[in-house]
């Protein structure tokens, strides 16, 4: 997620790239400052969800969170809903999925701010 797609997208043609040629199997991008109303990740999270749980419960996907320690905290908070919904977990088992995933090496965030 960035503000604006042509100030923010860091690594643009490489990742691109990767959805392309399918080294990414799934890409959602969130610019925040492209459209009237605002567009975060944590709103894409909430779209997809099902998609995003199935990759991570059952195809051992790989989540990357890069960006403002704010926005990571409700990255987070997203992905725990979808996982209690469709991980079918209580909110503290989807915590301590979140966390094995981590030290798993299968959740990274690299935040600032």
């Amino acid at each position: 997620g960035c503000q604006n797609r042509t100030h923010d997208f860091i690594y643009e043609k490489e990742i691109l790239a990767a959805a392309e040629t399918g080294v990414l199997s799934d890409l959602q991008l969130a610019f925040s400052r492209e459209q009237a109303q605002k567009v975060y990740v944590q709103h894409k999270i909430k779209e997809t969800a099902s998609t995003i749980c199935t990759l991570i419960l059952r195809k051992n996907a790989y989540v990357y969170v890069c960006g403002a320690t704010t926005m990571a905290k409700d990255v987070k908070y997203a992905l725990i809903r979808g996982i209690t919904k469709y991980g079918r977990m209580t909110e503290t088992e989807a915590e301590k999925f979140i966390t094995q995933l981590t030290d798993d090496g299968r959740y990274q965030q690299d935040v600032w701010g």
